[in-house]
């Protein structure tokens, strides 16, 4: 964590920026806890953390997670029960538009966003960006 420079974060920002503005402030916290949380761990085992340098619970990074998932394109099915009878409800939002349940929401991602994802952005800025694959490694 020691080489990662400031550049290195601003390269991994850049496609954010072009998202929506909640999208990029969720991202930025989001990077924000895991820095904060390989300072605060001399171990290679590195934790999304809150603001007092403490591990997030499931829960928590579930809820701080969604603010990213929650925006994108994908496709989802919900089902209600209506007259006693379970029927299956399908979503499929359009890039740009606002969700239905909540007009904050703007749907600007038009790829399926995972946390594994997040941990490959970085590794591949890290060595788009020079930095050795052994010490990446």
């Amino acid at each position: 964590m020691a080489d990662v420079t400031l550049d290195d974060i601003q390269l991994a920002l850049v496609p954010v920026s072009q998202k929506s503005a909640s999208v990029y402030k969720s991202v930025v916290i989001l990077y924000k806890s895991i820095f904060r949380a390989a300072k605060a761990t001399s171990t290679s085992d590195y934790v999304v953390a809150n603001r007092d340098g403490e591990p997030l619970s499931y829960t928590q990074f579930k809820r701080l997670w969604q603010y990213i998932v929650t925006r994108t394109v994908k496709e989802r099915s919900y089902y209600r029960y209506e007259d006693g009878k379970r029927i299956k409800h399908t979503v499929t939002p359009v890039l740009g538009e606002k969700a239905a349940h909540n007009g904050r929401v703007v749907y600007s991602l038009d790829f399926e966003v995972t946390p594994h994802q997040l941990r490959h952005t970085y590794i591949t800025n890290l060595l788009y960006s020079g930095v050795d694959p052994k010490t990446v490694q």
